[in-house]
């Protein structure tokens, strides 16, 4: 019948191959022949979740154990009624699969809530430990990587859930927001240029193209290096580096930070100041040299871009492979006639 069916499954109750373990011959006070009402039974041999000092008793854990558990067995683990998933969501439909969310926890996905949660009596949500050390039961090889590594201050504090949501959500990794936004909430990093000037894209479409949010081995959070982690992007620029004299700015692992912000500046390009001011910085555009090069026109004035590549070129001086015959046979002026005299210098 049923009950030898039951126990004949891959997850019988060992104690029901002898029927007087629970079950009197003849006549009972208690329903179905049992030696005491269910509950009572049960907690004979097993320990009873309402008496255990847990901060928490989970409510069905406190009634009838057979709301949940077939009393002779069945085919599933624990002697479960239905699946994890199932009799978890028949009180927490709004949890899971049944939730609607996108992106789901991958043990809330495969029904297992018992990972993470003690079915019967725990802590505070009857968790089976908490922040870090619970997540570590499976994220541990990130955890321990990260050990060695300067690490992200939410992520050293052990809370996992200042960023995550532990069940499901609306944006991916199961984070509490989209990850902009959610950086944002500590730190200061404009989502749009002010006038005239320019803003990184992946600064305004996901910090974590450039960073790593939990912890890294390079400055910043950085995914690698800031010069090699650039070049993810801008191949162009990467094969000038490789096939070119390299400018000198251009050159080390931070080599682009030292002319481009990397998030949003006042100016193009991310440039962290003007053209002329950037080149200054190391170019001496007072000295005569510089100005028998340029026809005597002050440094500010001149967008030295028009005629030198800034980050790396075959030709002597940087500058552009394309060039103006009359420039290539040093003779300037030819187009450039005259030069004017101000109060700052010769332009």
């Amino acid at each position: 019948g049923a009950v030898a069916e039951a126990l004949s499954g891959e997850y019988p109750h060992t104690m029901a191959a002898e029927c007087s373990s629970c079950h009197v011959g003849h006549q009972s006070e208690s329903s179905s022949l049992l030696l005491a009402e269910s509950r009572e039974l049960c907690v004979t041999c097993h320990e009873d979740p309402a008496e255990s000092g847990a901060a928490v008793v989970h409510m069905p854990a406190a009634g009838e154990c057979t709301d949940c558990h077939e009393p002779h067995g069945t085919g599933r683990q624990a002697m479960l009624t239905e699946t994890q998933g199932e009799l978890c969501a028949s009180c927490h439909g709004e949890i899971g699969v049944r939730s609607g969310l996108p992106v789901l926890h991958s043990p809330v996905a495969e029904g297992d809530c018992a990972s993470c949660h003690d079915p019967h009596a725990g802590a505070e949500t009857l968790l089976r430990a908490s922040g870090q050390e619970l997540c570590a039961s499976c994220h541990d090889g990130m955890l321990k990587a990260a050990a060695v590594q300067t690490q992200h201050m939410p992520f050293e504090s052990g809370e996992c859930a200042t960023c995550h949501l532990p069940h499901g959500a609306e944006s991916s990794a199961l984070l509490t927001e989209p990850v902009g936004a959610l950086c944002r909430n500590c730190h200061d990093v404009p989502e749009v240029a002010a006038a005239g000037g320019s803003l990184h894209p992946p600064a305004a479409d996901g910090c974590t193209e450039c960073h790593q949010p939990h912890a890294s081995a390079n400055d910043r959070f950085l995914l690698a290096p800031a010069r090699p982690l650039c070049l993810t992007c801008h191949g162009d620029v990467r094969t000038q580096l490789e096939t070119e004299v390299v400018h000198a700015p251009a050159e080390g692992d931070d080599g682009c930070l030292t002319c481009h912000g990397p998030h949003t500046t006042g100016h193009p390009s991310l440039l962290l100041s003007t053209v002329a001011d950037t080149c200054l910085s190391c170019h001496d555009g007072g000295s005569s040299t510089f100005a028998d090069k340029h026809l005597g026109f002050a440094a500010t004035s001149l967008d030295c871009r028009e005629c030198h590549d800034p980050h790396a070129s075959a030709m002597t001086g940087m500058l552009l492979p394309e060039v103006h015959p009359p420039f290539a046979e040093g003779d300037c002026t030819l187009c450039h006639t005259e030069t004017r005299e101000t109060p700052g210098g010769v332009q």
